[in-house]
C-alpha cells in the first residue's frame, strides 16, 4: 500500500519541525512538504500533491481560511485537516462550513491525530467526540446564533489591510507593505469601519478577535 502523503502548514517552525518527528512514528504516513503560509503552501502543492493537509489557521501572508477557500476550488481532491488552538464554537461551525474534512485542536493526543488522518482517508470526513460536541451544540442554537453569513464580506486585499491594522501599522508603513499608495490603504480602512460597524481602528481589532482573524 502507497504511504500517505502529507503536508504541514503552520508558522511556527519549531511546531512543524515536532510534527514532522511526531508523524514520523505513524505508520504508513509520509511527509512531503511543509510551509509557513498559505501562499507556500499553494506553491508546494504545485510541485507534488498530497492526500492530506495537516493546516493551521493562523498564518501570515495568506491565512487558513483564505487557503482553505483556494484548495477547495483548485483542488478539491486534497482533504484538509484543521489543527489549530480555537475552539470557540462559531469559529469551528464557520471553518467546518468551508468544507473542512476534518478539524483538530492542538491539544489532540498523538493516537487521536493518527487515528482521525486515517479516518479522513478512509471515510473522507471524520470529527472526533469533541469536535462533532460543538458541531451538534452549534446545530442545536442555530436559529438564535449569529451566522457567519451575516457578517460583512472582505475581499482579500481588505483583510490584508485589515491585519496590518490589528498589528497597529500606520497607513504609511502599510501602503509600503502592499504596494499601494497611502490614499488608497486609507480608502480601504473607510471601507473596513464601514462593513464592520465600527466607529473607530479599535472597533475593527475587535472585529477581527471575534472572528478568530488574530489572537
Amino acid at each position: 500500500m502507497s504511504p500517505i502523503k502529507l503536508m504541514i502548514a503552520d508558522d511556527h517552525c519549531l511546531f512543524r519541525e515536532g510534527l514532522k518527528s511526531l508523524l514520523g512514528d505513524f505508520k504508513n504516513i509520509a511527509v512531503i512538504g511543509e510551509a509557513g503560509n498559505g501562499k507556500m503552501l499553494v506553491e508546494e502543492i504545485k510541485k507534488e500533491r498530497p492526500d492530506v493537509i495537516l493546516m493551521d489557521l493562523n498564518m501570515p501572508v495568506m491565512d487558513g481560511i483564505e487557503t482553505i477557500k483556494h484548495i477547495k476550488i483548485h483542488f478539491p481532491e486534497i482533504k484538509i485537516i484543521a489543527l489549530t488552538m480555537h475552539g470557540d464554537e462559531k469559529f469551528v461551525m464557520y471553518v467546518i462550513g468551508l468544507g473542512v474534512n476534518s478539524y483538530l485542536l492542538k491539544s489532540t493526543i498523538s493516537s487521536e491525530l493518527e487515528s482521525t488522518i486515517y479516518k479522513v482517508m478512509e471515510l473522507e470526513y471524520f470529527f472526533n467526540e469533541d469536535i462533532t460536541r460543538i458541531m451538534h451544540k452549534g446545530i442545536l442554537t442555530k436559529k438564535n446564533a449569529p451566522k457567519f453569513d451575516e457578517e460583512p464580506d472582505l475581499s482579500p486585499q481588505e483583510l490584508k489591510v485589515l491585519k496590518l491594522i490589528c498589528q497597529e501599522y500606520t497607513i504609511h508603513e502599510i501602503s509600503e507593505k502592499v504596494f499601494l499608495s497611502p490614499r488608497t490603504v486609507e480608502g480601504y480602512r473607510q471601507k473596513l469601519l464601514k462593513k464592520t460597524k465600527s466607529k473607530n481602528t479599535a472597533g475593527i481589532v475587535k472585529f477581527a478577535m471575534r472572528l478568530g482573524l488574530i489572537e
